[in-house]
């Protein structure tokens, strides 16, 4: 029971270096990122377009940073026929209630490796469809790191 343990400096160096590697590697994990709609601009109406577009052009984004993106956006003129009385109303009340789903990929750099990489994002915005004001937004997105 009275065991003498002796205490010696390579095993409280070897120690450090382990919880340093660990801690370095922890650090070195993509993050989720997160996303915020700021503005709504409204450039044209065209009525007979049949599909919804979107394109994100390519670039860079450095660690921890941010980044403001531009995503053109058509919305189908038939659909919103369909729905005309929704419209409407939303109008009327001044909010309405957008849904979008995105994906993003693109190539990650961790630590001296590159990652191919996809965000999901949900996004559920509620606007003032007058001026195109953010009233409230809730977004979640999930990111896919592939290995090898």
């Amino acid at each position: 029971m009275g065991r003498n343990v002796r205490w010696s400096w390579g095993s409280a160096l070897i120690g450090a270096a382990s919880a340093g590697a660990a801690a370095a590697l922890f650090q070195a994990k993509p993050k989720d990122p997160t996303f915020h709609l700021i503005s709504i601009s409204f450039t044209s109406f065209k009525l007979n377009v049949p599909v919804l577009d979107a394109e994100v052009s390519a670039g860079h984004q450095s660690p921890r940073s941010c980044q403001l993106l531009r995503l053109p956006a058509r919305l189908d003129g038939m659909e919103l026929a369909h729905h005309a009385a929704k419209f409407l109303a939303d109008v009327a009340r001044r909010e309405m209630v957008l849904e979008a789903r995105v994906m993003i990929e693109g190539t990650a750099k961790v630590l001296w490796w590159n990652h191919r990489f996809k965000v999901h994002v949900e996004s559920h915005v509620t606007v003032d469809p007058v001026f195109l004001d953010v009233i409230d937004q809730e977004n979640r997105s999930e990111l896919d790191v592939f290995v090898g």
